[in-house]
């Protein structure tokens, strides 16, 4: 009888995210955005940023990656118009549960969506860089170009992190 998927394959070759109840695996697989719509008022002079998760724990992870999904957007405003999502090493402490303490340093990941470039579908994967902190925070920030959009500009966006431990 010949299977798609023998035992060695299930047990080593795949992540804890896919068979997470099988003994120690080679990664983590963490959704952050699962094909989201986004919707951004093009206004000029500032950027705009949302925070999509706070405080993701990364305390085990030597390495990772970023995985970004553009699924559909509609035609924004320029060229110079740009969907980031950026991945930055944070801290949350027990003192003070109000405060998120976020690295000054460049983000450990980012990926662009860019106007007149990127067209939907799209993947985007950028590998992590610099220390990895116990704790991360993912932004989706939108920067407009130097059009004004008369109407909302809009992406519909998935995100997940892939991490792998030591």
């Amino acid at each position: 009888m010949i299977t798609r998927m023998n035992v060695w394959e299930q047990q080593v070759g795949r992540t804890a995210a896919t068979f997470p109840a099988i003994g120690r695996s080679n990664g983590y697989l963490q959704t952050i955005l699962s094909k989201t719509d986004t919707s951004w008022d093009g206004r000029l002079g500032a950027f705009q940023e949302i925070p999509v998760a706070t405080g993701v724990d990364s305390s085990a992870w030597v390495s990772g990656v970023l995985l970004a999904k553009l699924h559909a957007k509609n035609a924004w405003a320029n060229t110079s118009t740009k969907l980031i999502v950026q991945v930055k090493n944070i801290m949350l402490v027990p003192e003070e549960p109000d405060v998120v303490y976020v690295s000054s340093a460049t983000p450990v990941a980012s990926v662009e969506f860019v106007q007149g470039t990127d067209n939907a579908p799209a993947l985007k994967l950028a590998q992590f860089t610099g220390p990895i902190g116990p704790m991360l925070q993912v932004i989706l920030r939108w920067e407009q170009g130097s059009t004004a959009a008369g109407a909302a500009q809009t992406a519909s966006v998935s995100v997940d992190l892939v991490g792998r431990p030591a």
